[in-house]
């Protein structure tokens, strides 16, 4: 419900709350650590995956204004690596984020579509030929 941005000062308020021995708090501040170590984790995951390291961008360390100036710096030496950037970042989220592949994803999870994946040049169809199959129950 609550979250922090500083993923390290959450981490440190962590372990300042798991350290406190009182009988009377409860049993999840003790576990808050692997909490925010798991979303530290998924956070970092999702940058990483999301960012290709010198094709789509640079992934520049939380407050670190050297990494920020740096890349910076490159795109104003080159000026033409914007656009390829750009393109290499749409690219990445058209393979990553198809709504055909997604939606494929989900339907054969709920065992609503066999068969194969959807071909890149199919249209996707119109929102009035999907139907959902009901069953009583």
């Amino acid at each position: 419900r609550f979250r922090m941005a500083d993923m390290d000062r959450a981490l440190d308020l962590a372990h300042k709350l798991a350290a406190i021995q009182n009988d009377k708090m409860p049993n999840w501040t003790r576990q808050m650590p692997a909490f925010v170590m798991t979303a530290k984790g998924e956070k970092q995951r999702e940058a990483s995956e999301s960012l290709m390291e010198g094709e789509n961008g640079f992934l520049c360390a939380p407050q670190s204004i050297d990494a920020v100036e740096a890349a910076m710096a490159f795109y104003l030496e080159n000026p033409t690596q914007i656009a390829l950037h750009g393109q290499s970042s749409r690219q990445l989220a058209a393979d990553v984020f198809d709504v055909r592949l997604v939606n494929d994803i989900i339907l054969r999870a709920m065992h609503l579509k066999g068969g194969q994946r959807p071909s890149e040049d199919a249209a996707a169809p119109a929102p009035s030929s999907f139907v959902i199959p009901h069953s009583s129950f």
